[in-house]
């Protein structure tokens, strides 16, 4: 249904705390490419995808995306006798990253992964190269409390500010 919405330019999804699966998404991302999309808002916090959900977004971004926002708050879960089962990981986190250094327009992006413990530093460092390579991209926001990046990817991330950044609020 979405193409025939065509053409739009601006996507919001919030399904915060809704039943969200891979499967779910993976009939939104089929399509997604087809779109003129300038701008996308997606909120997929406290539902049920995994990284196949990030690597097919990352797949179907389309490429003259300008803006992207991306909340992937609280998406590790606690299953039985308490051992941590992720949801979300750097195996997903990395492969959006990468789909963004193909994106030559995109200038503002926003990611939170807010209690996403299996978000380490292989991703921070993947953020902070894209922050690096990627010139035009000069609105960032990133929310990173609560994962498991450390000192070193913080302060790559925090050294890729430049004075083409018109907002850069990271938060770690």
């Amino acid at each position: 249904r979405l193409l025939d919405l065509w053409p739009i330019f601006r996507l919001s999804i919030d399904m915060i705390g809704s039943t969200l699966t891979d499967t779910s998404w993976s009939y939104i991302t089929c399509k997604l490419h087809l779109l003129s999309l300038e701008q996308i808002y997606l909120s997929f916090g406290s539902t049920q995808i995994s990284d196949r959900s990030l690597i097919a977004l990352a797949e179907s971004l389309p490429s003259q995306l300008t803006g992207c926002a991306l909340d992937l708050t609280k998406l590790s879960r606690l299953p039985l006798a308490n051992s941590i089962s992720t949801v979300v990981s750097d195996v997903g986190v990395v492969a959006l990253v990468e789909a963004f250094y193909k994106l030559t327009s995109l200038s503002k992006l926003l990611l939170s992964f807010y209690d996403c413990t299996a978000v380490t530093d292989e991703s921070g460092h993947s953020i902070a190269k894209l922050l690096l390579k990627r010139p035009k991209i000069i609105e960032i926001q990133l929310y990173l409390h609560s994962t498991n990046i450390t000192q070193s990817s913080a302060n790559a991330i925090r050294r890729a500010q430049t004075t083409r950044h018109t907002r850069f609020d990271v938060q770690i």
